[in-house]
């Protein structure tokens, strides 16, 4: 956590409404800044040099037409490896999992996971 004891979220999906009701969710609940939003890997790899503050986590949909998720893992790696990373997504396979954590994810959520968890797995 961070000096004001908020959590520095990056919220980066294809899915503008996915985005949109992410950042109102996790406003609502509170002890969360919305530092960063993107609606692909590319933006987000470009905003990041340019963000006042750093997020401490980015949740990244794994696949987006414009860089997807694991390129984008990559490239943030690379350029910011001390931001955690969860990945958000509808396209689950066990062996898929394995692949991403080896890339650096943290942690990889379903996105027909429950709201709760959502925040249990981001604190």
């Amino acid at each position: 956590m961070t000096a004001n004891n908020k959590i520095k979220l990056a919220l980066v999906d294809d899915d503008v409404l996915v985005v949109k009701l992410l950042e109102q969710f996790l406003t609502t609940v509170g002890g969360y800044e919305i530092v960063c939003m993107a609606y692909d890997g590319s933006e987000f790899i470009e905003k990041l040099p340019d963000l006042e503050q750093k997020p401490d986590i980015a949740l990244i949909d794994l696949r987006m037409e414009q860089m997807n998720g694991i390129e984008t893992v990559q490239e943030l790696k690379k350029i910011a490896p001390e931001v955690k990373v969860i990945t958000l997504s509808s396209h689950y396979k066990t062996s898929f999992v394995g692949f991403m954590l080896k890339t650096g994810v943290n942690a990889f959520i379903p996105k027909d996971t429950s709201p709760d968890f959502l925040v249990e797995v981001v604190n």
